[in-house]
């Protein structure tokens, strides 16, 4: 069953197969729902945005005896204690992705947890969702009618403001590292010293309020170039964060005085930036998404070091 505010939503609801959708003002709500499940309902999702705890008021109305709440979303969680004591109603918090997010042990340091005691972890629960679209048993094309160049931005989140259900914002002109420039071996660059050298390209909000910061702060890393489109935009970063140098990003690719490469540009950037800065045999951090299609995706794997390659993507 599908409850939304919006009518739009409920009949999209409908036509991506629920079998009961209806509005939340509907002042059958109760009882439809009641008639359809004939006992109430068992679990109720809250993926809802508000500050106002509506919506769990609403779900401990709807739940059978004894039932469960489950709040995915940023809701008011303020249900008075009748509603749910008279019911004996659970309250469960469902943190994003599954097991494994926010431990750093896993996100960072890359240890799993065994399959015999979570089968579903943050990467499994990835996966199952990537084999369901790959087998087609999840189809996500209707979702993608309405594009925007990204130019047009603003007026794409206007248009969700206005009651549509989703945009796509596309970037023009995508490009992707000639196959041609791409050696069969690609030799490391040793670090020099106890002292890592960094080249920065971009310098955007995400670089300014949380990359650069946390480089600064890191013993051992020198802030040591920042390119960007705009000279002026390096410029400050140069002066915000003590670069040693400021250029132009192809300038940074190729500074024998810079170790490691971080890239957080545009999306549409980031792919061909990445390849570059491994051609160059450059350990590269890139800002998600790694790549905006499937052609960026292998060129940057065909330039990583061969002993570096992941498998091969299931896309």
């Amino acid at each position: 069953m599908a409850i939304d505010l919006s009518p739009q939503r409920v009949k999209r609801a409908a036509d991506f197969g629920a079998h009961l959708a209806v509005a939340a003002d509907d002042p059958t709500l109760a009882s439809t729902i009641k008639e359809f499940s004939r006992y109430g309902v068992d679990a109720a999702i809250l993926t809802a945005a508000t500050d106002s705890a509506e919506p769990a008021e609403m779900a401990a109305r709807i739940l059978r005896d004894r039932g469960r709440i489950i709040v995915v979303g940023m809701v008011g969680m303020g249900v008075s204690r009748n509603n749910m004591y008279m019911k004996e109603l659970s309250l469960t918090l469902s943190r994003s992705y599954g097991p494994g997010r926010y431990d750093p042990q896993y996100e960072e340091g890359g240890i799993d947890y065994p399959l015999g005691y979570v089968r579903w972890t943050e990467r499994r629960n990835m996966e199952a969702f990537l084999d369901l679209l790959a087998a087609g048993q999840i189809d996500v094309t209707s979702l993608l009618e309405h594009r925007y160049p990204i130019e047009e931005g603003a007026k794409a989140f206007a248009d969700l403001k206005n009651g549509l259900y989703t945009s796509i914002l596309e970037y023009n002109g995508a490009s992707a590292v000639p196959q041609k420039s791409m050696p069969a071996v690609i030799a490391a660059r040793p670090r020099i010293g106890d002292e890592v050298r960094i080249g920065c390209i971009g310098a955007g909000n995400f670089a300014s309020s949380v990359i650069l910061p946390n480089l600064q702060s890191i013993k051992g890393v020198r802030l040591q170039s920042v390119g960007t489109t705009s000279g002026a935009g390096a410029a400050s970063a140069q002066r915000a964060f003590k670069f040693q140098t400021a250029e132009q990003p192809s300038d940074l690719l190729n500074n024998p005085n810079v170790d490691a490469v971080f890239v957080v540009t545009r999306h549409d950037n980031h792919a061909t930036l990445a390849a570059q800065a491994l051609l160059a045999g450059r350990p590269v951090f890139v800002e998600k998404p790694l790549a905006v299609n499937r052609e960026q995706l292998l060129n940057c794997k065909r330039c990583m070091p061969r002993r570096c390659r992941p498998a091969a993507p299931r896309l």
